[in-house]
């Protein structure tokens, strides 16, 4: 267990990102942060409702999989990968159409990171994670985005160095 700056500090348990020990499948990111400094680049997930955790991860005595409490999931990059290399796509229009309707079209718009950011602090967007993948240092994230009046799907992907998550407590009675 590790953490690694201040802001981190007041949180009991710190878990670097395994997909064998964590997952993020089903929660949602109420918030979205992004801060800088000369020696890297963090986005900073707010996870309210936690995420899960097995039994087998080192910092608790459990039984079943489980929910942890609210929970930060913090990427980060020594380099500006965040700016450079991300890609946001919402999807904006989707239909089964042909004549036995097994053909499915779908259009998506594109934004920036900043965009993205600024979506979750002035529209109230939420963002319910349905799968990650992650080889090396790239993360894809297939999700929803809900807003005030719709659910559009989602894909993002990023590069991070580092990925960890912050948590305090869990709900062994809240299991998968």
């Amino acid at each position: 267990m590790r953490c690694r700056d201040t802001i981190m500090k007041d949180w009991t348990y710190t878990h670097p990102y395994d997909p064998m020990l964590l997952t993020m499948h089903d929660c949602i990111v109420t918030r979205i942060e992004m801060e800088e400094s000369e020696e890297e680049t963090r986005m900073v997930w707010y996870l309210p409702d936690g995420i899960w955790i097995t039994p087998e991860i080192p910092c608790h005595e459990i039984k079943e999989m489980c929910r942890t409490a609210e929970t930060r999931a913090v990427f980060s990059s020594k380099y500006m990968y965040y700016r450079d290399d991300l890609s946001v796509s919402i999807s904006r229009k989707c239909r089964w159409h042909g004549k036995n309707k097994n053909l499915f079209t779908e259009t998506r718009a594109c934004m920036t990171l900043q965009e993205f950011v600024d979506k979750f602090r002035t529209e109230g967007w939420s963002l319910e994670i349905v799968n990650t993948y992650t080889e090396g240092k790239l993360f894809l994230i297939e999700g929803e985005i809900h807003t005030a009046r719709k659910r559009q799907a989602f894909k993002m992907s990023f590069n991070a160095d580092n990925a960890d998550f912050f948590w305090n407590d869990i709900h062994p009675d809240r299991v998968w």
